[in-house]
């Protein structure tokens, strides 16, 4: 996805209910917040695939987002519009990557 200053603002969004960002070097992902938030979606996912975790931005009624709370139990995040719990789960074997787990109402699978 291009910036959002180039791209056009008759960008489709009805029925839109979350955004997905995949965090890289350098990218402009934070920057899209407030391009996301005009357009009216509800929630933002950013995903940063080196720490295998995710950040969740929710829409608030003066158009700006603000980061959801995770789950204080095991640290999950769940998003409201899709039937998604993401959770970060420790590596299988040390010195390995942790795994992002996503649960969904036919069970859980790793990303």
């Amino acid at each position: 996805m291009t910036a959002p200053t180039q791209l056009d603002l008759q960008w489709p969004t009805r029925g839109i209910a979350l955004a997905v960002e995949v965090r890289s070097p350098h990218d402009a992902s934070y920057e899209k917040l407030p391009f996301f938030a005009a357009r009216g979606i509800p929630e933002v996912l950013i995903v940063h695939p080196r720490t295998r975790t995710v950040e969740l931005f929710l829409l608030q009624p003066d158009a700006t987002y603000r980061p959801a709370e995770p789950d204080p139990h095991d640290d999950g995040i769940a998003l409201r519009f899709v039937p998604v719990r993401f959770t970060t789960v420790p590596p299988p074997f040390p010195g390995g990557l942790p795994i992002l787990r996503a649960t969904t109402p036919t069970g859980p699978f790793d990303i």
